[in-house]
This record gives C-alpha cells, structure tokens and sequence, in this order.
C-alpha cells in the first residue's frame, strides 16, 4: 500500500475526487455540498495532523488548486464545479501534490476530449478551436470568447472531474 494511502486527508481526496467523478457523468454536475465537504475535511485533518503548519499547507493547496483552472473557467472554457473541486482536493493534499494532479488531469482531460472529438467526427474544428482559443489568450486574456465557450452551440464538453480523479488516482496510487 503506498504510503499516502495511509494518510486520512489523501484518503478524503481521493473519495472526493471519485464521487464527483461519478457525479459529473451521471448528471454533470459536481455538487456544492460535495467541495464543501471536502474543504472542511481537508483543512480539518491537515489541521490535526500538524496544527498551524497544517492550515497553512491546506490552505495553500486550496488557493493553487483554485488558481490552477481558473484561467479556464473565466474563459468559459471550464464548469466552476471543476474549478472548485481542485479546491478541495488541494486542500487535502497540500501545494505540490495538486499541482501534479493538476498536470496528470489536464493529460487525461486532453486525451478525453480528443477521444470523443474523434468519435463525433469534430476533431478538427475542436483543435481549430482550441487553438484560437489559446492565441486569443496572449492577446486578450482571460476574457471570453463567446462561440468557444461551453455555452456556445455545438461546443465538445467533457465530464472533466473524470479527468480530474483520474489525475488524483495516478498520482496518490503512483500508476504510470
């Protein structure tokens, strides 16, 4: 068993991560209560584990997970409900550890996005997209463009807290 597993906070993370996962699929959403949930967790065991330097780590890992996606989601690129399970997870796992969630899970959320793209036959106006996207980033970000929003008709959306547990799982469980 790796040794993370043996930590209650990573424990929550991942049990966090997973019911959201499972969530976002059913009815694409990740709830409210659910972030809070794991917030309140993730600052309370990191703050019994190692008092004030426990805060401090979980409240780090809080603001980089929050930061990390939001660019995207002021893009309209991404659901707050992401945005803010990166929150949670960060708070349970601390600054660096949800940074590499973060890398793994925007891998996967690439990989799931290309997969379904190609399986709906729009892989080449999503990447046409994406790139505009990202060069309209240099020059007017992070406000958003309205035809490449996820509100914007016949925009490619994802269950990205699948991405996002799958980036928790890999990098607690050390799968490569």
């Amino acid at each position: 068993m790796p040794p993370l597993l043996k930590d209650p906070a990573v424990m929550t993370a991942l049990l966090v991560a997973v019911m959201a996962a499972v969530t976002d699929l059913k009815a694409r959403i990740v709830p409210n209560v659910l972030i809070v949930v794991g917030l309140v967790l993730g600052f309370g065991l990191q703050i019994h584990a190692t008092g004030m330097p426990g805060f401090l780590r979980a409240l780090e890992g809080a603001a980089i997970g929050l930061m990390v996606f939001l660019p995207f989601y002021l893009a309209g690129g991404m659901g707050a409900g992401d945005v803010k399970l990166m929150a949670a997870l960060g708070a349970c796992l601390g600054p660096m550890e949800i940074l590499r969630v973060a890398l793994v899970a925007s891998l996967v959320g690439a990989m799931m996005a290309v997969a379904i793209a190609s399986r709906r036959g729009t892989l080449a106006r999503v990447l046409r997209s994406t790139g505009r996207l990202i060069a309209a980033w240099f020059t007017r970000w992070p406000r958003r463009i309205p035809e490449l929003t996820l509100e914007a008709p016949g925009t490619l959306t994802i269950p990205y807290a699948v991405a996002i547990a799958a980036g928790a799982m890999v990098c607690v469980l050390g799968v490569s």
